[in-house]
């Protein structure tokens, strides 16, 4: 039997936070979601957010951004790689930021969504 999503999701996100390596996180075929962990710079460390940050995976990418908030003295979400973002992606980025993760690389749109500009 295979195991559920959200366990195989967070064992591999265990593998990712000791190796640096990506998180992909799939759903059917196709990778939905993929969270890389580049190389620290200065204590701070920076997660490069891939494809589509939806409601079913936001979750996990709170656990890896709140894991690297708590090992490091800074996070980056690189948001250059988003293609989505639902309303819970959007509560989720800014959480985050106001947790003192810094967000970098999003298109204007996310930006304004994240800062609550809906002009």
């Amino acid at each position: 039997m295979r195991e559920p999503l959200a366990r195989r999701a967070v064992a591999r996100a265990l593998l990712c936070a000791a190796t640096d390596t990506a998180l992909r996180i799939t759903k059917g075929r196709g990778t939905v979601l993929r969270i890389t962990r580049e190389a620290r710079v200065a204590a701070t460390v920076t997660l490069k957010l891939e494809g589509r940050l939806m409601q079913p995976w936001a979750t996990e990418l709170d656990r890896v951004a709140t894991d690297a908030l708590d090992g490091a003295n800074g996070l980056v979400l690189d948001l250059s790689g988003l293609l989505f973002v639902d309303g819970e992606g959007i509560d989720l980025l800014r959480s985050l930021a106001a947790r003192g993760a810094r967000l970098h690389g999003g298109s204007s749109f996310v930006t304004a969504l994240v800062e609550g500009d809906h002009t």
